[in-house]
């Protein structure tokens, strides 16, 4: 084992390869260089900055800030700080308790972030992820993605709307909880309907929704049965946007229906 409790610079490639091969910097103010590092084992209580690549095959574990301006590979990383203007491949565990700026992050083991993870581009996890808080222009998660306190694009919400009667031309209506666009329009029939069929026709504003039209069959008519519909088009909707629904049709029994809309957020 090498153990230095002085400065330590380096200009060219150094590589520590003894048995057991473990760099001790003990007490060491700072490691700086501009050339190649390579260890077996890192244990450092300072800085450690590196200008080029950094390449550590077992435990590696700096007490301060971990600065590298190239690759660096890393079979387990513990520090207070890392820096990476570069890729960071970690084999084991990264542990990073204070803040972190990577230009990418590489992990085949266990990514732990007890604060805010930024991630400019894309994550991918293909195991279980627990991240405090997280934010992130793709997220992709194979397996299970737990979040409890985010509101996050692409979920859906239900509207629920109680239609009094099915006879004649009322409208009824609600403004749009989010913004996003209404993929599906749900009834339930109250009661039978007499005579013909009755219709609900929906719109945003004045503009019918392309496939937003219910259809409630009078024949063999019950409480209970549901009818849906199926928007494909001109269903896209603001924050309050007037969603509104035309009865139709040639029913005559005062029954009326609850009807639910599904809107997919966008925002």
């Amino acid at each position: 084992m090498a153990t230095f409790r002085k400065p330590v610079v380096f200009s060219a490639e150094v590589t520590f390869s003894e048995t057991p091969a473990e760099i001790s910097l003990d007490n060491l103010a700072s490691l700086t260089g501009s050339g190649t590092f390579t260890a077996a084992d890192l244990v450092a209580t300072d800085d450690v900055t590196v200008g080029d690549d950094l390449t550590v095959t077992g435990l590696c574990t700096i007490g301060e800030t971990l600065g590298v301006t190239g690759a660096s590979t890393l079979a387990a990383v513990a520090c207070t700080t890392l820096a990476a203007s570069s890729n960071a491949t970690v084999g084991g565990t990264l542990g990073v308790t204070g803040t972190s700026t990577m230009a990418a992050i590489n992990a085949s083991g266990t990514v732990a972030a007890a604060g805010a993870m930024t991630v400019g581009t894309t994550l991918g996890v293909t195991g279980a992820t627990t991240l405090a808080a997280a934010s992130s222009t793709a997220l992709t998660a194979s397996t299970s993605l737990t979040v409890t306190g985010a509101s996050i694009v692409g979920l859906h919400e239900h509207v629920t709307l109680d239609i009094p009667s099915l006879v004649g031309t009322t409208v009824y209506g609600l403004p749009s909880p989010v913004a996003g666009t209404i993929t599906k329009i749900q009834t339930r029939l109250k009661g039978a309907l007499t005579t013909g069929d009755a219709t609900i026709t929906g719109k945003i504003g004045a503009s019918a929704i392309t496939n937003g039209v219910v259809t409630i069959t009078q024949a063999a008519s019950a409480a209970g049965d549901i009818d849906v519909a199926n928007p494909t088009a001109a269903n896209t909707v603001s924050v309050g946007s007037n969603v509104n629904f035309t009865i139709g049709g040639t029913n005559d029994a005062a029954v009326g229906a609850t009807m639910v809309i599904t809107f997919l957020r966008s925002a």
